[in-house]
């Protein structure tokens, strides 16, 4: 599996936190050892204790320093922030996301390893890095909605639709490799985007402009 290099770092906490990152996405949080981190980082386990006593107060900061440094929320707002329609726009989404979970697969794996281990870690994994996600896609949908280019409807559940199929997409290529997907586009099918926006395009035949503000 792809994973970020260690570099040399002037901030050892930085270092500390890099290193754990990169132990916690290929193994988890139970199966990691401090030792394992300590050697990673090319540091003494004591060293990594005087900044984190305890491993479960180590994966936190790590998590989050990886999250962050992934630039995942950047890469999101700015392809919806691209003019087009809601197809093409979600499309675009879907394979810059997916582009960058393949070329730091660590993201996915954290993201179900955290959610598996650590109640408490998953609740501000949500918080802090998965809802933004979910509000800036809702938001957008809420603007095609008001503006006539998509039905009136709930953006949570389309949110979450397209949200799941790209974490399913990307989570599944992680495991079963690029045979899962040769021959076809790096993002969502085309299919699920169209089956997502079931009901919700605007077909002039059939709704008014009216029924749209109702």
């Amino acid at each position: 599996m792809q994973t970020r290099p260690i570099e040399t770092f002037p901030n050892t906490r930085e270092k500390i936190l890099r290193a754990a990152s990169v132990a916690f996405a290929l193994k988890g949080f139970k199966a990691t050892t401090i030792n394992e981190i300590a050697t990673t980082a090319e540091l003494s386990e004591i060293t990594i204790f005087r900044h984190f006593p305890q491993k479960q107060e180590l994966y936190w900061p790590a998590i989050d320093w990886y999250f962050r440094s992934s630039m995942l929320l950047y890469v999101f707002r700015k392809s919806l922030c691209r003019d087009g329609s809601p197809r093409e726009l979600l499309l675009q989404v879907s394979e810059d996301v997916v582009q960058l979970f393949r070329g730091d697969p660590g993201l996915v794996r954290l993201f179900y390893f955290t959610v598996l281990e650590l109640e408490a870690e998953k609740h501000t994994l949500y918080e802090i890095h998965i809802k933004p996600l979910l509000i800036a896609l809702q938001t957008r949908i809420r603007v095609w909605m008001h503006d006539g280019a998509l039905r009136t409807g709930t953006p949570s559940a389309v949110a979450l639709l397209i949200a799941g199929g790209v974490l399913t997409h990307c989570q599944m290529n992680n495991l079963f490799g690029d045979e899962l997907t040769e021959g076809e586009s790096v993002g969502l099918s085309t299919e699920l985007i169209d089956f997502c926006l079931t009901g919700l395009l605007n077909s002039a035949s059939d709704i008014g402009i009216s029924e749209l503000n109702s």
